[in-house]
Formats: structure tokens, sequence, C-alpha cells
């Protein structure tokens, strides 16, 4: 059984799915949902026209979930692991409707006689190996024969990991295969290594004039509504729009409110007594409290203000509280002290400031420095603190010039040392060349430790508050009937609401802006039977109360003249933009001898590049304008080029300079890593084609 241990300890066959290029997870054991049976089973998804089901995804993801899971031996996974979790189970998806299809296209396979070499041979697959290598390192097919004689067919665990290492091994086959098909299909010839070693080698130098399509303002430019039509009718595919919807909202916030501070306080007194008398403070606390627990040692400073104030001269077994702290009131009971390496300190501090210039203004800041030190001998520090102020002296700390605790590097350096050497009550009186400091220590230095354990009970909504505010939503709800004529929005006027807009939602959205949990409004806005400016009833989500109204709807497909005004007007404003700049250059460069010349022509400057090569990233005299590159490497040497039309503006090139490398005799060398990059890029580009081909519509942000 010493197999079945290991499988257990490294996630089994979780593990090896993992590190499988392709894994095909049988969903058919559906749990929760079943198709047909009478209970409804939604779609999260389409892919290669098979509609995915709630339950097929989820038993996907539960899956992923479990393997990473058990690749992390314990350690709880966290909001980048279940993302991870969700892409890799929706690419086991897309592997299964899609690629799987691909292959059986192709007449890609693993045989009976492939696999059995790749499961019992001594040249069995890495995967194998992995499992069935012993303490030494060392593999034995007959030790894979064995395990499989007598314990696969009595062990049901040991059956699911060996069929799941089959599946591994069979999708990392085919994957091979498909990958070397795609490989044969490239060949590269000697001109292909010229033209890199040219791509890479040859190089220019010149000057570039270019203008923005910012430096005309969108004022600047008129249209008729005929040319509008006029260019959304000969460009139509530009618009091709996807399903969404456009929405507006208003929202009600569910406030824990002065009940629900008053019952969470009235539940924290409850475990007083029992807190108190137990013996077990860690157990206690742990069933208790609504948040986990700290076990470890804390100096003073390192828990809430209060408790630190009251933690220095308490004793093992003391109970503080209730404390109101981010949220939640707390109970904290002293469980053990010790003494510890570091000392901490706890002291106030003001600051009478005077570069002492001046003789008059020294001796009254002296005088007055005097009578404030004996104030805060006999009077409350806040009154002392509050008078300071007035008259422009500093004090450090919060408004109520509370320090926290902290170590001797963390004192003031002008009173380092008095506040290291004082003790509870001390007061001084220290003058420095920045000005006078007047000192309270307010605790005894300390280096204890304490093991303190919290119950923490928080303040959170009750279903009373939570009715509330659903009560003024529906009847904010109530007044409505349809959006039509305006009503929703007068209705959110006459109430004084503040209005959200989201626009542009799409199936696959992930969330609303401003809403987190957006599942279930996202399902709701895009059910089959919604219909432009519906009204939803009340939505409780994201810790709110919602209502809902469409004032965008839109079909996937290309989008009517009306839906994509604004997106033909900025492409007919570019469009004019891009001719004006033409005819700018075009004009400025008539007659001109040199770059320098068609740039004072334009009021602007040439920008000289030098030794760019086709492989050159990121080219700097014309940022991110690669066809503008494109032309420079293909000009003749002290000829102006044309207007260029770029992504982003009109340009002028001259190249002044060309090397011209000299051609090595031998390009062979260069062929493999030139097929290597090849087929990197197809590798990318075959699956961008599949995952067009399977036209996959990704619905799941309504559930997941």
């Amino acid at each position: 059984m010493a197999i079945i241990n290991k499988m257990r300890k490294s996630g089994w066959v979780f593990i090896v799915i993992l590190g499988a290029l392709a894994l095909f997870v049988l969903s058919d054991l559906i749990s929760g949902f079943q198709r047909g049976g009478g209970v409804e089973d939604p779609i999260v998804g389409e892919i290669n026209g098979v509609e995915v089901t709630y339950s097929e995804y989820s038993t996907t993801l539960n899956n992923r979930i479990q393997m990473r899971e058990q690749n992390k031996e314990g350690v709880p996974l966290d909001e980048n692991d279940r993302s991870g979790a969700s892409t890799d189970a929706w690419d086991d998806l897309f592997r299964k409707y899609v690629v799987t299809k691909e292959y059986e296209k192709l007449g890609v396979e693993a045989s009976v006689d492939e696999l059995a070499k790749l499961l019992f041979s001594d040249d069995a697959h890495p995967f194998v190996k992995q499992y069935f290598t012993d303490d030494k390192g060392e593999f034995s097919s007959g030790n894979v024969k064995n395990w499989y004689t007598q314990v696969y067919k009595t062990n049901p665990e040991a059956q699911i990991f060996f069929n799941s290492l089959k599946e591994a091994i069979v999708s990392s086959v085919q994957s091979e295969k498909y990958r070397d098909l795609i490989e044969k299909g490239i060949h590269v010839t000697n001109f292909d290594a010229l033209q890199d070693y040219m791509q890479q080698s040859k190089s220019v130098t010149g000057s570039i004039v270019g203008l923005q399509l910012t430096s005309i303002s969108d004022d600047e430019i008129s249209f008729t509504e005929e040319e509008l039509k006029d260019y959304y009718t000969k460009n139509q595919k530009k618009f091709t729009l996807k399903e969404g919807r456009d929405l507006e909202f208003v929202s009600w916030s569910v406030i824990p409110s002065k009940y629900d501070s008053t019952e969470a306080n009235n539940s924290l007194m409850l475990e007083l007594p029992g807190f108190t008398t137990t013996e077990d403070d860690s157990s206690f606390a742990a069933f208790a409290s609504d948040r986990p627990i700290t076990s470890s040692y804390r100096r003073v400073g390192e828990m809430e203000a209060e408790i630190n104030d009251k933690i220095v001269d308490a004793s093992v077994g003391q109970v503080f509280g209730p404390v109101l702290s981010n949220g939640a009131y707390v109970l904290a009971k002293v469980s053990d002290i010790r003494q510890g390496e570091e000392k901490r300190y706890k002291y106030k501090i003001m600051v009478i400031p005077s570069d002492w210039s001046d003789k008059a203004d020294s001796i009254e800041k002296m005088n007055n420095a005097k009578a404030f030190f004996e104030k805060l001998k006999t009077e409350p520090y806040t009154e002392v603190l509050k008078a300071g102020r007035e008259l422009g002296y500093m004090a450090m700390g919060d408004p109520e010039g509370n320090m926290p605790w902290t170590t001797a590097d963390g004192v003031d350096p002008f009173v380092q040392q008095e506040v290291i050497n004082g003790k509870k009550g001390d007061h001084i009186f220290k003058i420095t060349n920045q000005g006078i400091y007047l000192v309270t220590i307010e605790e005894n230095p300390t280096t204890n430790e304490y093991l303190v354990y919290e119950i923490q009970k928080e303040i959170s909504p009750s279903m009373k508050t939570i009715n509330e505010a659903y009560s003024n939503a529906s009847l904010f709800r109530s007044k409505l009937a349809n959006g039509k004529d305006g009503k929703f929005d007068n209705a959110i006027e006459e109430a004084g609401f503040a209005k959200r807009i989201a626009k542009d939602i799409e199936k696959s959205t992930s969330s609303i802006p401003g809403v987190n949990d957006s599942k279930e409004i996202l399902k709701w806005a895009f059910d089959e039977e919604r219909t432009l400016n519906e009204i939803s009833e009340v939505i409780s989500a994201d810790g709110r109360q919602f209502v809902f109204h469409i004032s965008g709807l839109r079909k996937e497909g290309i989008g009517s003249f009306e839906q994509v005004r604004e997106a033909v007007v900025a492409e007919v404003i570019n469009q004019k933009k891009f001719e004006l700049l033409e005819q700018k250059l075009a004009k400025a460069k008539e007659g001109k001898p040199n770059m320098i010349q068609v740039a004072i022509e334009l009021g602007t400057v040439a920008q000289d590049f030098s030794r760019t090569t086709f492989k050159t990233d990121g080219f700097q005299a014309a940022r991110d304008e690669s066809k503008v590159q494109g032309v420079v490497l293909g000009i003749k040497n002290n000829m102006m080029s044309k207007v260029v039309r770029g992504e982003k503006g009109c340009y002028i090139v001259m190249v002044t300079e060309e090397s011209s490398p000299e051609i090595p005799d031998d390009l062979e060398s260069r062929k493999p890593l030139i097929n290597a990059n090849l087929m990197q890029t197809l590798e990318l580009k075959v699956v961008a084609s599949l995952k067009k081909m399977g036209n996959i519509q990704d619905y799941r942000a309504k559930f997941f």
C-alpha cells in the first residue's frame, strides 16, 4: 500500500493532472443538478455548439479546486488560486469540446500498444516514474506490474488514481503528436534564414516629422448626418456588438444600526462569566468569537489602544472590555505573561519651538514653558494641550496628544535618554536648540509579552435592519410602473437619491461597477424576457438592496445606426482629422530640401532615429507606430517618404544612412532558433483559432 500513501501525500491523481498539458475531466457524475431530471440546470456557457450546464462546470471547477488544495498541502486557497482554478476548469471544457474533436478529425490517438509501453515498460512515461520511483530514486517496471496486479484490482482508490493517470498520459501523447503535426508543416529555407539575419542586422538612421490626431480639436471638425450614415453603411462590420445592457440603479446600504450595536454588545457580555472562569481560554475564545483568535504573545502597542493602556498593570486571568474596535466589540483576557527582550515606552510630549535668535521672545517662551510645565503636573493634559495649541505649540500623537507605545529607537532623540531613564508620573523639562520639550511619562517601561485571547462580536446588520432597508427599497419600487416616460428618473429626483449608471455590460462581465457581487443582478438583466426600460423588483446583493432600470438593450450582431452613433461620430471625426493632417503634411513637404525645413513649416521639430532595425522594439521616434517603422525600413536613402497614415497621426520620414551588413557564408545555425520561434507563434495562433472556431460564449459571471 506504499503507492497509495504516496498518492495521498502528493495529492495523488490531481497533482499528476496539473503536470499534464491536456486534462479531460469527465463531468457525467453530476451532483446537485440532473439533465432531464426535473430540476433546472442553468446554462453557464456554450463551447463548439455544446451547452455547458451549471452542474458540468461546477463539477469540473470543484475538481480543479481540489487539485490546488491538495497541491498546497493544507494552506488555504487565496483569491488568485480560486481565479486560477476557474480558468483551468474552463480550459478543461474547451479541450474536451474543441481540442479532442480536432484530435479525432486528424486521427491523433494513443494506441493500446503505445499506452502499454508508457505504463509498464522501463521506458515508461515520466508521470508513471513520478509515482513508482522508490525512496532511492530507482524505477522498475516490475514494481508497476506488481502493483497493478496486487493493488489496482482490489483497491477502488487505486483504480481511480491509475485510470486518471492513463487519461493524463493519453492527453499528453495526443498533445505531443498534434504539436509534431504542426511542426512538420514548418520548413525554414535559406531565404528565411537570410531574411531573419537582415531583419536583425540591417539598420537605418534618419529623421521623422509627424502630427498627432490630438493636434486638432474635435470642435474643429464638422460633419453632416448624411456623412455619418454613409460611413456607417460602408463600414457596418466595424460596429458589431455583443449582447449587452445599459443599466441605471439606486441602492440602499444595509448599515448596522444602534440596535445592532447594542445586540452585539449584549451578546458579548453573555460570554463574560464563562470567559472569566474558564481554564481553557483558547478553546473558549475560539468557540465564542466571530473572528479568528490570535494565539501568539504580543507586546504592548500591538493590541487595541484601550487594552494596551490597561494591560501594563494586569495580572494573569484578568479580563478587559468590552472595547469597540474595527466594527466589533471585544473582550480580552490575559492568559499568560512572560518577559521579553524588547523594552517599550509610553509618554506624551509638547514642544514650544524656538531658535533662540530673539532675546525677548526667548525669555517669553521660557516663562510660558515653565508655566505650562507646572500645569502639566496638576491639570488634565487635554486642557493644557488645548491652551498650548492656541499659542502655536506643537504636540505629537493624536488630537488628544496620545502617543503609541514605542521602542527606544522610536523615542524622540531630543528626549530619548530622559524617557529611557524615567518612570511613570515623571515630568521632564528639556531645553534644546529646537525649542523647549515638555514630557510626561505615562507608564513605566516594560518588556512584558502577553498571551491575550479575544472574543470579538461583529456588529453586523440584523434581520430587523435588513428588513428596514428592504422596506425602503420596496416603497420606492412601488411608486413605479414601467421605466417609460422618464418615470425612473422622476422617482429618483423626487426621492433625492443619487442615480448610478453602468453602461456596456455584457454577459461575460464579472461585476457591475460599484457592485462587487453582481451575480443575481446579471442573471436578472440578461434573462431572455427582459425588455428596454424594464425595472427590476428589489434585488438583494452585495449587502445592499437595489432597484435597476434597463436604459439600453442590445442584441448580438451589427448594431443599428442609433445604437452605435457615438462610435460612428468618433470614427468620422478621426477620418476627417487624418485627411486634414495628410493635406497639411503634403503641402509642407513641397519644395523642401530637408526634414528640418518641413518641421519649421509645420511648427514642430524633426525627431532623429538611429540604428533602427526591423526587430527594434518600440520605435521611439513614433511610439507604437509599427506601420511607420516598416516604411522607414523600406524607403531609399535621402528621399522623403510620402505621407504615412499611422494609428495616432500622420508622418513623413527620411533615411539618411543605411547599414550594409556582411552576409555570413553559413546561415544554417540560425534555422533552429527561427523554427522554435515560428513554432511558438504557431501554437498560440492555433489555440486562438480553435477558440474562435469554438464560438465560445461565457456566461459564468451570472452564476459563479
